[in-house]
C-alpha cells in the first residue's frame, strides 16, 4: 500500500516537472530580454550656449546614446543647475535649493520634446528637439545652467535618472524693458533765441541690471539690438524730416524739420504739427518691437501776458499754466523728459520794480515787488521778459551733448490795480 501511494507520487511529480521547467525558463527568457534592452546612458548637446529674450521660445537639439534606447517625450524634464538673476534695482536672490535631483525652473518651461528630422523629414536616429518657453519679471536679467533629464524604468522596476551636461542660457530683458526710451512731448519748431528750426529727439538710454553679488550688466542700444533703430512714417511725414540715428551707450534718433511742406505752417503763428510714428527695434534675437511716438511742435515762440498787480501786497504768484500751454510748456512734458535743464533767463528795466523772480517747471511765476508802484498804470511788456528755455541732455562714452527742447520769450506786463 505504502509502495503504490509513493509510486504515484513520483509519477505526478514525473508529470510536473515539465511544465515547471517550461514556467521557469520563460521567466528567464523575459528577465534576458529586459537586460538586452537598451537603456540611456547619456544626453549630448548638439548645439552651443543659447541667447534668448525675455517671452520667447527656443529650441535646442541633443541626442541620447545609445541611439535605441526606447524613451518618449514624456520621459524628459528641465533641471536648473545654476541661475544668476540681474534686476534693475537690487533684489533678494532666491535661495538655491535642491530638494531632489531635479530642481524644477522658475522662469523656463519645457513646451514640447519631439524626435529630430532631416531636410527630407526622416527621422534622425537617436537625435531629439526640445521646445522651451522663457517668462520672467520685466526687471530681470537671466543667466542659467540648464540641464536636460531623462527618466527611465530599469529591469527591477525602479525609475532611474540620466542627465546632459549643462547648456547656457541667457535670457535678455525685452528691448523696451531693457532701454529707457523717452522723448518731449511738446517740442518748439523755431527756437527764439537763435531762430534756428530745432530738432526734435527720442531717446534710448542704457539701463542698468545687477545681480546680488554686485556684478553688473548694461543693455544699450549698441550693445543688444540688432542694427539701427527704424523710424516709420507715412508718406507726408517722411517728406517733413530727415532722420539721423546716433548709437552708443546711450543713444537717440534725431529727426530735422525740413523741406517746404513748413511753410504754411510757419505763416500761421497758432499752428501746431502733430507728430505721429512708429520706432521699430530689433533686438540681436530678431525680435521686432514697435514703440509709439507721438508729440506736438508749437509754431508759437512769444507770448504777452498781463497780471495784475495793487499798490499794497509786495509778494505774488501766477498760476501760468494755461498762458503757457498755447507755448507747449506743461508740466506733463517737464515729468516725461528723463534729463532737463530749465534755467529761465530773466530781465526786467528799472521802471519794472521787482526781484526774486522765479519760473517753476509747474508753470507758477513768483516774484516781489520791492517799491509802490502808482495805480492805474502799465509796465511796458518789452521791459519784463523770461526766457524759459528747456533742454535734455545726453551722456555717453564719448561725449556730452545737450540739446533744445523749446525756446520760447514770454513778455509780462503787470497792470496796477
Amino acid at each position: 500500500m505504502e509502495i503504490r501511494r509513493l509510486a504515484n507520487y513520483m509519477g505526478g511529480l514525473l508529470c510536473a516537472l515539465p511544465l515547471l521547467s517550461a514556467c521557469d525558463n520563460d521567466d528567464w527568457k523575459d528577465e534576458v530580454n529586459a537586460l538586452k534592452e537598451p537603456v540611456p546612458q547619456g544626453i549630448v548637446w548638439l548645439m552651443d550656449d543659447v541667447t534668448t529674450v525675455n517671452g520667447a521660445e527656443f529650441e535646442i537639439r541633443f541626442r541620447v546614446n545609445p541611439s535605441e534606447a526606447v524613451l518618449t517625450s514624456e520621459d524628459f524634464q528641465l533641471d536648473v543647475a545654476d541661475e544668476t538673476v540681474y534686476r534693475l534695482q537690487t533684489d533678494e536672490a532666491a535661495a538655491q535649493t535642491k530638494a531632489s535631483y531635479v530642481t524644477t525652473p522658475a522662469h523656463y518651461q519645457l513646451l514640447s520634446v519631439a524626435p529630430d528630422v532631416n531636410a527630407d523629414g526622416e527621422t534622425l536616429d537617436g537625435q531629439w528637439v526640445a521646445t522651451i518657453s522663457v517668462q520672467a519679471d520685466a526687471d530681470m536679467w537671466l543667466e542659467t545652467k540648464l540641464a536636460l533629464v531623462a527618466n527611465y524604468t530599469d529591469v527591477a522596476g525602479r525609475t532611474q535618472q540620466v542627465s546632459s551636461d549643462v547648456l547656457g542660457v541667457e535670457m535678455l530683458p525685452r528691448a523696451t524693458d531693457g532701454l529707457n526710451i523717452w522723448h518731449p512731448l511738446a517740442q518748439t519748431y523755431r527756437g527764439h533765441s537763435t531762430g534756428n528750426v530745432l530738432d526734435n529727439y527720442v531717446f534710448l538710454d542704457m539701463q542698468t541690471f545687477v545681480a546680488e553679488d554686485g556684478r553688473e550688466k548694461q543693455y544699450t542700444a549698441e550693445t543688444c539690438l540688432a542694427g539701427a533703430p527704424r523710424m516709420v512714417m507715412d508718406d507726408a511725414t517722411t517728406q517733413r524730416f530727415q532722420i539721423e540715428n546716433k548709437i552708443a551707450d546711450n543713444s537717440y534718433v534725431k529727426l530735422s524739420p525740413v523741406g517746404t511742406d513748413w511753410t504754411d505752417f510757419e505763416a500761421d503763428e497758432d499752428a501746431t504739427y502733430g507728430f505721429r510714428a512708429t520706432l521699430n527695434l530689433t533686438d540681436i534675437t530678431g525680435t521686432i518691437y514697435e514703440v509709439p511716438v507721438e508729440y506736438t511742435i508749437y509754431r508759437r515762440n512769444e507770448l504777452v501776458v498781463s497780471l495784475p498787480v495793487n499798490t499794497t501786497d509786495r509778494e505774488y504768484s501766477f498760476d501760468l499754466t494755461d498762458e503757457l500751454a498755447s507755448l507747449g510748456y506743461s508740466s506733463e512734458n517737464f515729468n516725461a523728459l528723463r534729463r532737463k535743464t530749465f534755467s529761465p533767463q530773466i530781465y526786467h528795466g528799472s521802471d519794472v520794480p521787482v526781484a526774486a523772480i522765479t519760473l517753476s517747471d509747474d508753470m507758477q511765476l513768483n516774484f516781489s515787488i520791492y517799491r509802490t508802484m502808482e495805480s492805474g498804470t502799465t509796465t511796458v511788456a518789452d521791459n519784463f521778459r523770461i526766457t524759459p528755455q528747456l533742454s535734455v541732455f545726453v551722456v555717453s562714452s564719448d561725449s556730452l551733448s545737450s540739446f533744445v527742447v523749446q525756446d520760447a520769450l514770454l513778455k509780462v506786463q503787470l497792470v496796477v490795480e
